[in-house]
This record gives structure tokens, sequence and C-alpha cells, in this order.
């Protein structure tokens, strides 16, 4: 898929996130990130539990924090995962503490991830991807997040 075919538009705010402490945590600092995750099947096969699946996650914020302090993880972070399914992630914006509690307007060209996840892969041979479906999320570690979706919505070019 080129660039600027596939795009994904969101706008929403962080109203609320704090730090929680759990013994189970060895790391003292804690992890929100909010985003989107697609769910694609490749080479035509169907999406199951059986078959290798490509899950894309395009992360519009992230943070680390502590009892002191919260910090943005940076735009333009990522990674990507060949073991078993395929998982892939980018940071595709970044909204610094100071802005919690503002609305964000983002719009992120899904395009462009997909061919930089295709250029990581070399195990495989990906001739098509089939987008199933996406999963909006606010994932939380040692942390909660309150976050407030206005809308999120897919449009081709």
């Amino acid at each position: 898929m080129p660039s600027g075919k596939l795009w994904l538009e969101t706008n929403f705010t962080v109203t609320r996130m704090g730090f929680n402490r759990y013994p189970a945590i060895i790391d003292p600092n804690a992890r929100v990130n909010l985003g989107v995750t697609l769910m694609c099947a490749i080479n035509d096969q169907p999406l199951n539990l059986t078959g290798q699946n490509l899950w894309l996650a395009a992360y519009f914020a992230g943070y680390s924090l502590n009892e002191n302090s919260i910090w943005s993880i940076q735009k333009e972070r990522s990674y990507a995962n060949q073991t078993g399914d395929i998982h892939a992630g980018y940071f595709v914006g970044e909204v610094p503490p100071q802005d919690l509690g503002k609305w964000v307007s983002m719009r992120v060209d899904l395009g462009h991830y997909l061919n930089i996840t295709l250029q990581l892969i070399e195990r495989i041979d990906i001739q098509t991807i089939r987008v199933y479906g996406l999963i909006l999320f606010v994932e939380c570690l040692g942390a909660y997040a309150e976050v407030e979706y206005d809308y999120v919505k897919t449009t081709g070019a």
C-alpha cells in the first residue's frame, strides 16, 4: 500500500493519569500508552488463532511515570517482532504532560507505517495484507489513565 492511501484521524484528550504501585512491579516506572492496533491477516489467510497475523499498533501518545514526574515517550520510537504473529508498533504522536486535559487532533498515514513494517519483515514472503478490524486502546502498567475519544475514523486518499 503506498503512503498517503490509508489515513486514521482521531481527536482525544487525556483527562487524568496517575501512578499505582503494585508489589509485583519490579520497574519503579509505570507506563501508559494510547492508540490503535490494526488486526491484519497476511497472504489471503483468515484472521484466526492458528494462522500468522500482523498486529500493527500506532501509538498516539506514550508516557512513563513515577511518583514524582510524568514524561512522554518520544515520537518515532518503534518496535517489530517476527516471532509467531508479527507485532509492530510506532509512536506516531507525542503529547507532552503539560498538554494533559487539552484536546489533540491527529492524522496518521497508516500506509506509511504498513510499508515500514513490510520492509522490516525479512523471514516471511508477504504478498497481501487484509485489515479485518482495529482495536482502540488505553493500556496501563502500574498506572491508570482516563482518556476521552471524540472520534476515530479511517479515510482513503
